[in-house]
């Protein structure tokens, strides 16, 4: 069973489900098929579509219905509702997921995407909204997304900000959820770089514009407070609460295995190696790219 947003039947993909669900006649403790189902499942939705909080899959297990809440820290199982026993809270689920608030089912307020027609390749895809209230930056494409789900969940996105003077300012847009005991390691990292930067004069580094933490329902958005009921005792040892957060940076690049000549390959390199002979004062995971933002292309490096 899979709810579905409203799309032609043609574009149905992962990146459409918004609930799934899996029904056995088994009961769900000696079903190991279910649960390996239903974890490949929301793997899939929350890869698909990385700009969620969370994914919900729902199962119907001998006549008990269990709801399952995926997000960056782990997986919450509900305890279960029986279909006669429980029918009103049966009714009341079933209800809430098919007809409640977008936000109940893990979707973020704080970005939009929706792809454009297939027609219109160069439209952009969405928005999301910067550090404070109405500034909001069009998102032209996903630059980078990670495989994983548990963990930071990092999306990096290409998006562009129209100037007071009218010009277009384009960024890259970082979104991750990191360990609150880790919530400012990067960023005072890159503001280091960017100090750095500027005494020095050293070229091919990302340049730190600004970061925040992302806003739910009025206050700082953690995955914790999906667990607020969890007791001591319910609370795994090794739960890591991770705080969701943005950086915005420049300049935008495209990976360098999109070079359209070898002289623009060859350079690329050049341009990496005489920066990493200038940095002298931090070591990086290099990806090698390419600039957007300007003609000549000039290598650089960044650290995802």
């Amino acid at each position: 069973m899979i709810l579905l947003e409203k799309l032609p039947l043609d574009d149905v993909s992962w990146t459409s489900p918004k609930v799934v669900g899996e029904f056995t006649k088994t009961s769900f403790a000696r079903s190991r098929t279910l649960k390996h189902t239903i974890n490949t499942k929301a793997y899939l939705l929350l890869c698909s579509q990385p700009w969620r909080r969370y994914a919900i899959v729902i199962s119907f297990a001998n006549w008990q219905l269990r709801v399952h809440l995926y997000d960056r820290a782990g997986a919450i199982t509900s305890r279960p509702y029986h279909f006669h026993k429980n029918y009103n809270e049966v009714v009341h689920i079933l209800g809430t997921l098919t007809l409640g608030n977008r936000h109940f089912l893990g979707f973020d307020p704080t970005i939009q995407i929706s792809p454009p027609p297939k027609s219109n390749t160069h439209a952009d895809i969405g928005w999301v909204e910067g550090s404070r209230p109405g500034r909001r930056f069009k998102i032209k494409a996903i630059l980078w997304s990670s495989a994983s789900f548990i963990g930071r969940g990092t999306v990096c996105y290409h998006v562009s900000e129209e100037q007071a003077n009218g010009q277009v300012e384009e960024y890259v847009l970082k979104d991750y959820w990191v360990a609150e005991d880790a919530l400012e390691h990067e960023v005072e990292i890159l503001q280091e770089i960017k100090g750095l930067v500027e005494e020095h004069g050293a070229q091919g580094l990302p340049e730190f514009v600004d970061a925040w933490t992302v806003q739910f329902d009025g206050t700082s958005d953690f995955t914790d407070r999906n667990r607020t009921g969890l007791t001591s005792k319910q609370r795994p040892p090794r739960l890591v609460n991770r705080m969701h957060k943005r950086i915005l940076m420049k300049a935008v690049a495209i990976p360098i295995t999109h070079f359209s000549s070898l002289k623009e390959f060859v350079s690329g390199f050049i341009d990496i190696v005489c920066g990493m002979q200038n940095d002298r004062f931090i070591t990086f995971q290099l990806t090698f790219t390419q600039s957007m933002n300007s003609s000549s292309k000039t290598g650089f490096y960044i650290a995802i």
